[in-house]
């Protein structure tokens, strides 16, 4: 599958990483990303306008009237909401929907990934250096690697960036990058061939 997305994945302290990677990717990034800030209370709206500030893309807040999912656009999904992928001829949409009652985000998120799967080769960056929990993903972890996705965690520059293996097997692996790592790895794959991250020389 050559149809990728990259999904940015942050807890409440991941607002100034994900500016670092939207600042940090180049103009010609030819990729759609989908981004899901925890938040507690809707500040989707000032964050969409500081980001577009220092990001060469089109930022676009989901609301719940569809969007056509475009290259080179980041999609910042509001409080209290997870995205809906549609599938209309050869276009992808995405709209936003509120939480109901029960309903807890991080299992929407789960959802959100896992219906990605299916049309898209999805690159996953968990941006978060305390707070955001892999395990409440895991589920949508394994499927991303039954579909070849990429498993990104963010890490603090300097540390020791092995591969993590959780559960016992080779299968079960996510990348940790520093920052830097990350918009560089994003910025070669948005421009050339797939390069599995896996083969990338210290890691």
């Amino acid at each position: 599958m050559d149809n990728k997305i990259v999904i940015l994945a942050a807890s409440l302290g991941g607002p100034p990483l994900v500016n670092d990677i939207l600042s940090g990717l180049r103009p010609s990034f030819d990729l759609p990303i989908i981004v899901l800030q925890q938040m507690e209370s809707d500040f989707s709206e000032p964050l969409t306008q500081a980001w577009s500030k220092t990001s060469a893309l089109r930022m676009v807040r989901l609301s719940e009237e569809e969007e056509e999912i475009r290259s080179g656009s980041a999609y910042v999904i509001p409080y209290a909401a997870f995205p809906v992928f549609s599938k209309h001829a050869d276009e992808m949409k995405a709209h936003s929907s509120a939480l109901q009652a029960g309903q807890d985000v991080n299992s929407q998120w789960a959802k959100a990934i896992e219906e990605s799967v299916s049309e898209y080769e999805v690159i996953l960056v968990l941006l978060s250096y305390v707070g955001l929990d892999v395990y409440q993903l895991h589920d949508s972890l394994d499927l991303l690697r039954e579909g070849e996705g990429v498993i990104i965690r963010c890490v603090p520059s300097g540390e020791n960036n092995d591969v993590h293996i959780f559960d016992d097997s080779d299968d079960a692996a996510w990348l940790d990058m520093d920052i830097d790592q990350i918009v560089e790895y994003l910025n070669r794959i948005s421009r050339s061939k797939y390069i599995s991250a896996r083969s990338e020389s210290g890691h």
